[in-house]
């Protein structure tokens, strides 16, 4: 008889987890957190290097000789670039979430590391910003089903106010690197290599550690929310199909879209701090281009704080529409204030205060928002909660690109204050190099028609001879001899008009802008009526029921782990908030 032998198994390959990324079991405890750190760590890296080029707007506008509305409008293409990036979650389940946040995550460093620094022109610049959107939109499609597979199960407002903090820490990365770095390296390509190389750094972590559910453990998850969709769905006598036939037309309601317009209004002023304001703080304010990010600082860390302090405060009271409408006019009376520094010299501190209020403020209106408004959609339809999110999340996205062209519309000072500023202050270096020069710029800006007649006709004997007898043949003979100060001349009286205009328009245009802000934060009051929930706090319910749960489905599908027997998977009601939008949005 012959003995049967076990063949040795291969032992797995350590390449293997490169691509092949699912857990065999639920994690828990320090693992999950793990996961999580490495999931939430590459989506602010995301952010961080998607958000650098407002921090560098002027030196890019510079570089690239490309006006301030050119500039806009290539930020919003490549915003509306990204949501190709976006058509890949189609084969997310095919490819694995990690892998695809894994792919996207490299190729948004590669760009940012790689090719970046290397532009030189608006053109180039376009192209490049384009195709990293689309790795930036395949990483932020994938990147919130991992957190909601990884995150702990608290209540509703506090999820949200832990996926909301990822664009906030990004923006905050970058006031806080461009504000101690630009001083001692003003390049701009400098910002985008710091970026790369730590990009670089969370893409290995990434690449060698990122792992996902497996799809047993997935399908349990979304099983138990389907579960608890359906029941809700029968005690209204509906059924699956039912409840899903002609979806936009069951969720394009009054109740979901104002709301939607709603907040995305009340952020307009967030989307300029994204992209302008260190714009506006050098061009306006003549801060410094490190003074400018460094105010930002303000604004970011505040933001993060209070997200997550108000995420928890609306859990504990289960309140959110008093917050939001506190919030919002709080940020209206913050913004007036802000605006009406416009046409002073504020100090930093001014500055800095008014940005923290801000902040404030945005952690109290937009956590609670984002918790009622999922709670309105499920309201309306369970079946269709993602529809309602993606409502919301491409009515966010046309107010951003029309506030992102619109700036610079209404702006329209920026662009010869970026332009001309630098030459003319080049220009006016040069006659600082001696006194014969300093006498020259000050007789040709007291006589400038005199100049303007001498360059027209300098040969003209009427013409000299009223130069000599109002300026002075010294000066006459200076300016002859020298062709770099004649030069400087002629850009100085071209340039200084335009410049010096757009320099007394600028404070007006900026106020006109941030009223257009404070109107938005204020239009959310009336549109936030139509949410649901209650105004008055409600009893608190169990926080940890879900990440129980989800304990005891680990224990059905793996018997052998924990000896405790099966047990039925029930989440409670905030669980159903885990699928979140695109945060490109």
């Amino acid at each position: 008889m012959t003995a049967v032998t076990a063949s040795p198994t291969a032992s797995p390959s350590p390449l293997r987890g490169l691509w092949q990324r699912e857990l065999p079991e639920y994690p828990t405890g320090a693992r999950r957190i793990f996961y999580l750190a490495i999931v939430f760590t590459a989506t602010v890296m995301v952010y961080y290097q998607n958000f650098l080029a407002g921090a560098v707007t002027l030196q890019l506008l510079g570089d690239f000789d490309v006006t301030f509305l050119y500039f806009a409008s290539v930020t919003a293409l490549s915003n509306a670039v990204g949501a190709i990036g976006s058509l890949a979650s189609g084969v997310a389940d095919k490819v694995g979430r990690g892998n695809m946040a894994v792919v996207g995550l490299i190729g948004v460093t590669l760009v940012t590391l790689l090719w970046v620094p290397n532009v030189t022109t608006g053109f180039q610049y376009a192209i490049v910003l384009s195709v990293g959107g689309i790795f930036e939109g395949i990483i932020l499609v994938v990147t919130p089903a991992l957190v909601r597979d990884f995150s702990p199960q608290v209540g509703r407002a506090q999820a949200m106010a832990f996926w909301t903090m990822t664009p906030v820490l990004g923006s905050l990365l970058v006031a806080m690197v461009s504000s101690n770095t630009l001083d001692s390296h003003p390049d701009w390509q400098f910002q985008f290599k710091v970026a790369g190389w730590v990009g670089v750094v969370v893409s290995v972590l990434a690449l060698l550690f990122l792992r996902e559910l497996n799809s047993a453990d997935r399908d349990r998850i979304v099983g138990a929310l389907e579960a608890k969709t359906a029941a809700a769905l029968n005690s209204r006598g509906l059924s699956h199909e039912e409840a899903t036939r002609h979806p936009y037309r069951q969720m394009v309601r009054l109740d979901i879209v104002g709301p939607a317009v709603g907040i995305s209004v009340f952020l307009l002023m967030y989307f300029t701090a994204v992209g302008a304001l260190p714009v506006y703080f050098q061009t306006n304010l003549n801060f410094t281009a490190s003074e400018s990010n460094s105010l930002l600082n303000w604004l970011w860390a505040t933001a993060a704080v209070s997200m997550l302090v108000f995420g928890v405060l609306s859990d504990k009271l289960r309140v959110r529409k008093p917050l939001i409408v506190a919030g919002a006019l709080v940020t209206v009376a913050v913004d007036i204030v802000f605006l009406s520094k416009a046409d002073s010299s504020p100090t930093f501190s001014t500055i800095a205060i008014l940005l923290a209020l801000m902040g404030l403020c945005l952690g109290a209106v937009w956590v609670p928002w984002m918790a009622a408004f999922t709670e309105t959609v499920e309201h309306r339809n369970p079946a269709l909660s993602a529809t309602g999110l993606a409502i919301w999340g491409w009515t966010l996205r046309l107010f951003l690109a029309g506030a992102i062209v619109t700036i610079p519309l209404i702006v329209s000072a920026v662009t010869p204050i970026v332009d001309d500023g630098p030459s003319v202050g080049q220009a006016r270096a040069y006659f600082a190099k001696s006194q014969p020069l300093q006498l020259l710029l000050a007789q040709a800006q007291a006589h400038p028609k005199v100049f303007s007649d001498l360059g027209a006709s300098p040969k003209d004997p009427a013409v000299r001879q009223k130069a000599i007898e109002t300026v002075g043949a010294p000066t006459l003979a200076t300016l002859a001899g020298d062709p770099i100060a004649q030069r400087n001349l002629a850009l100085i009286a071209e340039k200084v008009p335009g410049l010096l205009k757009a320099r007394a328009d600028s404070p007006g245009q900026w106020q006109a802008w941030f009223w257009i802000c404070t109107i938005g934060a204020l239009a959310l009051c009336p549109l936030t009526l139509l949410l649901r929930g209650s105004w008055r706090p409600q009893p608190t319910d169990d926080a940890h029921a879900t990440e129980h749960a989800l304990e005891l489905a680990n224990r059905s599908a793996h018997p052998d782990a924990h000896p405790v027997g099966a047990a039925p998977l029930h989440l409670p009601e905030h669980a159903a908030v885990r699928q979140q939008p695109d945060a490109r949005a």
